[in-house]
């Protein structure tokens, strides 16, 4: 120990931990010493098991891969964890109570990858201690994965000035013109693909540009 005198371990196991966010993890070779008041983690073991420990003002958080693991916060000069410990009963009762939401949250964390995807990640322990089952049927999950048709491509041609012009409006502008406008009307025409850029100082101003436009057409 900091003083060197040695502590008895009377016992190694497994214990589980829910974190700050809900989810049980589990930790392995946990060495049971009596004598000690605080629990530690050891940032080297963790290390030793490919997590990487990122500290920044004040806060630790402990990942792996870019899953946040654990997370904890400075208090003197020890890294207090974000969580509590959980007994095997209680991690039972929870993990089969909130298995469907966990694999929701998992689900809308990730993107809202697939069901299958969700799995090889838990084959490869990147979810925690959670077993990903079958995900319900979301409307917005499959709305938002389907495709769109395009829009049809125009079928016109034109075969001399004026034929078919675009316009647009656009502003506000943060930065006001000389004459104070913050909008402007723009109008090309398609054929010559000559341009006329009207300056307004408001934006209902564009239909007296269009007309004024129009009349120097005619």
């Amino acid at each position: 120990m900091g003083n060197d005198m040695p502590c008895k371990i009377v016992g190694i196991g497994t214990i589980q931990l829910r974190m700050h966010d809900g989810v049980i993890r589990t930790l392995t070779e946990v060495r049971h010493v009596p004598d000690l008041k605080n629990n530690l983690i050891s940032v080297g073991v963790l290390d030793s098991k490919s997590f990487k420990c990122n500290v920044k003002n004040g806060v630790m958080e402990i990942k792996r891969g870019s899953t946040l693991v654990m997370r904890g916060f400075k208090k003197g000069n020890l890294y207090m964890l974000q969580g509590s410990t959980s007994s095997i009963s209680e991690s039972i009762s929870v993990a089969e109570k909130n298995i469907p939401d966990l694999t929701y949250l998992w689900h809308m964390r990730l993107g809202h990858m697939s069901e299958r995807g969700m799995m090889i990640l838990s084959k490869q322990q990147l979810l925690g201690n959670h077993t990903v089952k079958e995900l319900r049927f979301y409307d917005h999950c499959i709305f938002g994965k389907e495709h769109r048709i395009k829009f049809p491509k125009a079928q016109h041609s034109t075969k001399s000035t004026l034929d078919y012009i675009h316009s647009d409006c656009w502003g506000p502008s943060q930065v006001p013109s000389l004459g104070g406008g913050r909008y402007f009307l723009s109008i090309i025409d398609e054929y010559s693909r000559m341009t006329w850029i009207f300056i307004m100082k408001h934006k209902n101003q564009a239909f007296i540009c269009f007309m004024e436009w129009k009349v120097l057409m005619e």
